[in-house]
C-alpha cells in the first residue's frame, strides 16, 4: 500500500493503518461528546426536522450543524445552546451518578 502524508502530525503513516483508525472505538473522553451528539441527532431526527430546518430555526448555518453531526468540529456551548432550543432541550450540568445527593440541585 502507498503511504501518506498526514497533515495533522505531519507523519508518514500507511494507508492501511489510516482506515483501521476510523473502525477504532473513541477514546474515553471522546465517549461522552459522541453520545450527546448521536442524542442531539436522535432528537433532531425524532423532531422531523432536516439539518436546514433546524439552521432557519436556530440561526446556526447548515454546514456548522453538518460538522458537528459529523464529530468533525466540537460545538462551542452557545452554538449546543441555541441549536437545542428549537428542539425543546436545554443544556444542563447532572452527576455522573444518578444517586449522588447533588443531584437533587
Amino acid at each position: 500500500m502507498g503511504k501518506i502524508n498526514n497533515c495533522k502530525s505531519g507523519n508518514v503513516e500507511d494507508k492501511s493503518t489510516l482506515k483501521l483508525k476510523k473502525y477504532v472505538s473513541p477514546s474515553e473522553e471522546m465517549k461522552d461528546e459522541v453520545i450527546l451528539i448521536r442524542r442531539f441527532i436522535a432528537v433532531r431526527k425524532h423532531s422531523e426536522l432536516s439539518q436546514r430546518d433546524l439552521a432557519e430555526l436556530s440561526g446556526v448555518q447548515q454546514p456548522a450543524i453538518a460538522r458537528i453531526e459529523g464529530l468533525q468540529s466540537t460545538p462551542r456551548i452557545d452554538t449546543l445552546i441555541k441549536i437545542l432550543k428549537p428542539l425543546g432541550y436545554k443544556l444542563t450540568i447532572v452527576p455522573d451518578d444518578e444517586d449522588d445527593p447533588r443531584s437533587l440541585f
